[in-house]
């Protein structure tokens, strides 16, 4: 989401140079143009002003001194002509104005065509985004809580314990889980190897739901009661895999330790060991080895 929110950013302050620069691009023509248009027209009116007192000038040398019929007559084609080189350059001066308009329109399209490019890339981002958002709120997620070290029930051995909750809202399929469980003297250990490869197949866990796995490894009691006054630390770790709900297919890694002087250790009649067992609020969970996605 991080990537997305900095990708975006990047992006708008992308198109918003692209932008600025393409308003100035097309500010700069439409003003040049303007430009040429207002020169062209201030040619235009003086043409007409020379073209009219051209006209009365002819009349004045050609017109005056005829008589009455053909002066009217010779007036009516010096208009006639004038008013035809008018109707020229008014049509060529038009053609122009078109010209000048088509092209503001056309830039104009140009920019709300960028603009309308940019607002649909925007409207699909944010929809993706909810998209995501509500996928990430409703699929399924799955945690991994301590369950205790547990005796066996016939043989003198331990094993750890986990529960894996569905704390998500869609059902968590084709589940993968690893167990296993270490013993040192190290209350750091850190070296925690998971594979999916390494994974059994537990089914399905609906939402709510939680099943309840032992570890691949057991211990026997001697190892959990240390001589001569020695500490151990037993680490129940793995990982589960599964899809999502949405078609993604998630991972937790866990890592839970206990300390064995929290051990609770019981005897029969003759004095023997019967049952030894770390509760699971004993359970810490360490710096490395706990992650989801």
């Amino acid at each position: 989401m991080r990537v997305w929110r900095d990708t975006n950013v990047m992006l708008t302050l992308a198109a918003a140079t692209v932008l600025i620069f393409m308003v100035g691009i097309m500010s700069a023509i439409i003003l040049e143009q303007y430009a040429k248009v207002h020169e062209v027209y201030a040619v235009y009116q003086d043409r007409s002003e020379r073209d009219r007192r051209d006209t009365e000038k002819v009349i004045a040398e050609s017109c005056f001194g005829m008589d009455k019929s053909a002066f009217v007559k010779c007036i009516s084609d010096k208009f006639e002509t004038y008013d035809r080189d008018q109707a020229t350059n008014q049509d060529l001066q038009a053609q122009k104005d078109m010209a000048f308009w088509s092209l503001c329109t056309f830039l104009t399209s140009c920019g709300s065509l960028a603009i309308t490019g940019l607002g649909i890339y925007y409207v699909r981002n944010t929809l993706l985004a909810s998209i995501d958002a509500s996928n990430y709120e409703l699929r399924a997620y799955l945690s991994v809580v301590p369950d205790g070290i547990n005796p066996l029930q016939i043989r003198p051995m331990v094993i750890g314990h986990v529960r894996v909750r569905n704390v998500g809202q869609a059902i968590a399929k084709n589940v993968h889980l690893m167990v296993r469980m270490t013993i040192s003297q190290d209350r750091d250990l850190s070296a925690f190897h998971v594979s999916e490869a390494e994974t059994k197949p537990t089914g399905s866990i609906a939402p709510t739901a939680e099943i309840w796995k032992g570890s691949y490894q057991t211990f026997s009691f001697a190892d959990i009661i240390p001589e001569g006054g020695k500490q151990n630390y037993l680490y129940v770790w793995g990982a589960v895999y599964y899809d999502d709900g949405f078609g993604q297919r998630r991972r937790t890694t866990f890592c839970h330790r206990y300390d064995t002087d929290s051990r609770v250790t019981e005897r029969d009649e003759s004095g023997q060991i019967a049952r030894v067992y770390i509760s699971a609020d004993r359970a810490r969970y360490t710096e490395t080895g706990n992650d989801a996605d």
